[in-house]
């Protein structure tokens, strides 16, 4: 999902540079928004992953017949 929305909006800021004086568009720009989009997307994920593996507040959470 965050690819393609990365690359939605690498289309669109593309697009928009076309008709702006002193700027052209590129496929390396579009690639290298789509490469962002993902690696941000990927940190996103390991550090919500190892904080969520951390997390007194669901220990703490759990009911008795849940354990």
């Amino acid at each position: 999902m965050v690819g393609v929305l990365a690359l939605v909006y690498g289309c669109t800021d593309e697009f928009h540079q076309s008709f702006v004086e002193g700027r052209d568009s590129s496929v390396l720009d579009l690639v290298a928004d789509l490469t962002g989009g993902l690696t941000g997307g990927v940190v996103y994920a390991v550090i919500t992953r190892i904080l969520n593996r951390y997390d007194p507040v669901s220990e703490k959470s759990k009911t008795p017949q849940e354990e």
